[in-house]
């Protein structure tokens, strides 16, 4: 006997005005990875080849500075406005002590794995993570005295680490391949393995505070915390393209970014209510986006593929509330249901639709519309007689709209 079960409808929607990223001249075409501002004006990108920019007038200028190296540099750091710390191919890392100027090589131990991430919490401790991804090898360096010395701290999974993360002088996470996340809380001399629930890369980890955390990953994972990591519990971000960094300037406002350099398809997504909904922002850009800093609650700054460098001053513009502009109207019924569902919508004027099936652990699972153009009153059949019982999303997105059903398959 089937049971019939109640369920309330989530819809998110988001409609947008104009463009409210802009792009500055980088001066360079290779790929910048990371980005970070010490101050209101003075910020710092690097990426390929050695690749290091800095500007001092709030990105209206980039130099780019000679740090003695040609490897590919993944991650920065600086834990004031002259001390700063860079990490990439080959176990790379240097460290300069004048805002740049000149730059030293560090002996990162005896690895000569990629290392992507740095972190300080404070002047003299600091934690490098890394790995060959190839060879299933995993690094995590620590310093206690400024980068002088790097001791090794292990690990026992073989596991490619992507970022790490400190809440406080003894806490710490490291995310990384095969959806691992791993915590200490004695300042690294011992990691344990937190249950992700996620077999997907992970690349990211942001806290808004002690307890609560967010991890974005490849194939547009999104997980979060509100317990330290004693769970995590995968969000619906209306994306399927892979999400690289995330970054929340308070309690509830967020942001992401990513892409789908197949597809040149570039993606930033911003909360306003702590990951419960993400809404798409206009990037104006068809590159990955690999990295989003903010210096103000507003001013941001986001790099990526081909020396791409993304600005704001409002936050990336405001969402334009329903009662301004007309959304789609969607509706999906029966809900729940069994055989057939039909998804009724209505375009305004003619535009391109994509409509994209996912279950709840944001995985798309199927494409009913892809980019047909489309106005007028519409009505779409989905089969669901092959889809497995559970919770799914009927996401429509059109003309940089976004609109969200929640349905329930029975069987």
């Amino acid at each position: 006997m089937k049971r019939i079960v109640l369920l309330i409808v989530m819809v998110l929607f988001g409609y947008y005005g104009n463009a409210q990223w802009t792009a500055l001249t980088s001066g360079t075409t290779q790929n910048l990875y990371d980005i970070c501002f010490t101050n209101t004006n003075t910020g710092y990108a690097v990426g390929k080849g050695g690749t290091i920019l800095k500007t001092t007038n709030a990105g209206v200028n980039w130099i780019s500075l000679n740090a003695g190296t040609s490897a590919d540099m993944f991650g920065i750091y600086f834990v004031n406005t002259n001390i700063g710390y860079m990490v990439g191919e080959y176990g790379t890392m240097i460290k300069t002590t004048n805002g740049g100027n000149n730059w030293v090589t560090l002996i990162a131990g005896t690895t000569t794995n990629r290392l992507t991430s740095v972190y300080f919490t404070d002047a003299n401790n600091g934690y490098v993570v890394g790995g060959d991804f190839f060879n299933n090898t995993n690094v995590i360096l620590k310093t206690t005295n400024a980068g002088l010395n790097w001791s090794t701290q292990s690990y026992g999974t073989i596991c490619y680490f992507g970022d790490v993360y400190f809440t406080d002088a003894n806490t710490g996470y490291i995310v990384g391949y095969a959806g691992t996340i791993l915590k200490t809380t004695n300042a690294g001399t011992n990691w344990y393995a937190q249950s992700s629930g996620s077999p997907k890369w992970l690349s990211n980890i942001c806290f808004t505070d002690m307890n609560t955390a967010y991890v974005v990953g490849l194939d547009s994972t999104l997980l979060k915390t509100t317990n330290a990591g004693t769970n995590w519990s995968p969000i619906l971000c209306g994306t399927n393209l892979h999400l690289y960094d995330i970054c929340f300037t308070d309690a509830n406002t967020g942001y992401i970014v990513g892409g789908d350099g197949t597809n040149q398809q570039a993606v930033i997504l911003k909360t306003t209510n702590a990951g419960a909904n993400w809404l798409e922002q206009a990037s104006g850009s068809t590159k990955i986006l690999y990295s989003v800093y903010f210096t103000t609650a507003n001013t941001a700054y986001i790099v990526g593929y081909t020396g791409t460098i993304l600005k704001t001053t409002n936050g990336g513009g405001a969402w334009i509330g329903e009662h301004e502009r007309a959304g789609f109207n969607l509706m999906v019924y029966p809900n729940p249901s069994t055989t057939n569902a039909i998804i009724e919508f209505v375009m305004d004027k003619p535009g391109t639709i994509l409509i994209e099936i996912y279950n709840y652990l944001g995985c798309k699972v199927e494409t009913l519309v892809n980019n047909h153009t489309l106005y007028g009153n519409q009505k779409i059949v989905w089969n669901t007689s092959k889809t497995e019982a559970g919770i799914y999303f009927v996401n429509i997105k059109a003309d940089n709209r976004i609109e969200t059903k929640k349905i329930l398959i029975i069987k």
